[in-house]
């Protein structure tokens, strides 16, 4: 069976990260791993995302040392994951 990872760049979204990770685990589709690319929030997306890592074991979260964008968020995600296929969320993004 074929197993899925979302990756989810995050910087600076703690008014929305909450809403992104609670629309994938209440959808029909769940991913075998949640990677979170903390990239260097200065909000407190991380304490968001810690909390909600505790309650779901499929949650990952990784950090950058500094601040690089989306795109190096997304390939630190890629190399990380342990699945057959990828998908990239925005940390706005709701699915369903």
């Amino acid at each position: 069976m074929n197993t899925i990872s979302i990756v989810i760049p995050a910087y600076n979204c703690a008014n929305v990260i909450g809403s992104c990770i609670e629309s994938i685990l209440t959808g029909e589709l769940l991913p075998k791993e949640i990677i979170i690319v903390n990239d260097c929030s200065t909000d407190n997306t991380k304490e968001i995302i810690e909390e909600l890592s505790k309650e779901n074991n499929i949650i990952k979260i990784l950090e950058t040392n500094t601040n690089s964008g989306p795109a190096t968020a997304r390939n630190l995600g890629v190399k990380t994951s342990k699945s057959d296929f990828i998908f990239f969320l925005d940390s706005d993004t709701k699915i369903g």
